[in-house]
């Protein structure tokens, strides 16, 4: 066979079909197309996100756990305020005084106003208190609430300048729920 031919003896010459194809990938130090990820690329994908997600946990984990117990706080306290109007309601006829719910700077009490007794304290969430340090709401037999000022138709509880809660009442039923602030 003549040089340059197809199919030559010593592989010289590789004819239009060789020279198209390009080298053989099967040969020793052939370079192939890349197929996917090295080993070591991988591992540093995967170092980068346990970094990104170990900057990202805490301020998820701050922000998602400090609203439910402010939630948490503000319902309490809001279940509190309809157990004193219930009391009022219920007991008027023997206590013309009714109900109120004091609040101090983190925690309240439900007081009877016509036997001048305290029930138990309970205490807000950590890291919450009430704002200004204080407040009450007055609960008459006929239901209608009254703030400590006579004006003021919520109480606040507060544990930042970004996370407070709102616990308002309706004065003339004396309807008790709960905003979100912040």
């Amino acid at each position: 066979m003549a040089a340059g031919c197809r199919g030559s003896r010593h592989g010289h010459g590789q004819g239009a079909e060789g020279a198209a194809r390009g080298a053989d990938p099967t040969r020793p130090g052939a370079r192939r197309a890349p197929r996917g990820f090295s080993v070591l690329e991988l591992i540093l994908v995967v170092v980068l996100m346990g970094l990104l997600a170990a900057m990202a946990v805490p301020r998820l984990a701050n922000s998602a756990l400090a609203s439910p117990q402010g939630e948490v706080s503000a319902r309490n306290l809001a279940g509190t305020l309809r157990l004193a109007r219930r009391m009022a309601v219920d007991n008027g006829a023997l206590n013309t005084l009714g109900y109120r719910v004091e609040c101090s700077k983190d925690s309240y009490r439900i007081l009877d106003l016509g036997m001048g007794t305290y029930g138990a304290t309970f205490k807000l969430a950590d890291g919450w208190k009430f704002e200004p340090d204080g407040g009450a709401v007055t609960f008459n037999p006929y239901g209608g609430a009254q703030g400590a000022s006579g004006v003021t138709t919520y109480l606040t509880i507060r544990k930042s300048s970004t996370e407070w809660w709102l616990v308002r009442f309706e004065p003339a039923t004396g309807y008790v729920w709960c905003e979100k602030g912040g």
